[in-house]
């Protein structure tokens, strides 16, 4: 075995989810994405590392409440580990004082915990277009990847440095929370996508503010207003 494979061991044990588990969606103002059942990934996990709380597990997860939405940030830890990942995640708040933001920021805190270790890495890899996987055919062995070849060639925008991303990111959060309504939130992401598309590594966490503040204002606002 070689030094790439063995360190791609876990990885490769929980890049490909199960079909079943996943259902493509899209909200409203054009958000695209594949849902996970997050029972698949937990059974996924253990049965790769044996029983939460012996083989692998979570540390208590932190909450912290921004504007309109719940923030959470949770460690996963597993036999081997020196120290846990972490992950983020974030939803919209309903303003009813009930608990189902908080239940799902951590959830979602808990699957990019760990995506670290590949949990459902083929989607991330577009592996996947949301009913089928990608270039599959019927009998055939799943398409690999193999993260440690070079990439291909980048001819999309030039992606931000860390903290020039950082500042970006903070003034679109501005700009999107004074939005109140679907139509204003299209408008304005269709004329910052290329602000938007240079994010890097933060554009999957502006697409999900992006998503969460949606979901906020088709809560929250009367349908006659909305548009």
């Amino acid at each position: 075995m070689t030094a790439a494979s063995t360190h791609l061991k876990i990885w490769d044990k929980l890049a490909r989810p199960d079909p079943k588990a996943l259902k493509a969606f899209q909200r409203s103002g054009g958000f695209r994405g594949t849902a996970i059942n997050p029972m698949h990934t937990l059974h996924a996990v253990t049965e790769v590392f044996g029983a939460c709380g012996t083989g692998w597990g979570m540390t208590k997860p932190k909450f912290q409440v921004v504007g309109s939405n719940v923030y959470c940030s949770v460690g996963v830890w597993y036999t081997d580990a020196l120290e846990p990942v972490w992950g983020v995640g974030g939803e919209a708040l309903t303003g009813r004082g009930d608990d189902e933001a908080f239940k799902k920021a951590y959830t979602d805190a808990l699957g990019n915990a760990l995506k670290h270790l590949g949990a459902n890495a083929d989607i991330y890899f577009n592996l996947w277009d949301g009913n089928k996987y990608v270039d599959e055919k019927p009998g055939a062995a799943p398409k690999n990847i193999t993260p440690h070849e070079d990439p291909p060639q980048n001819t999309g925008p030039q992606l931000l440095t860390r903290d020039e991303a950082r500042k970006l990111y903070k003034t679109l959060q501005t700009e999107l929370v004074k939005l109140g309504t679907v139509r204003e939130v299209s408008q304005w992401e269709k004329s910052r996508l290329l602000e938007i598309s240079k994010l890097g590594d933060w554009r999957s966490y502006m697409d999900k503010e992006i998503s969460n503040h949606l979901d906020y204002i088709e809560k929250n606002t009367p349908q006659e207003a909305a548009e």
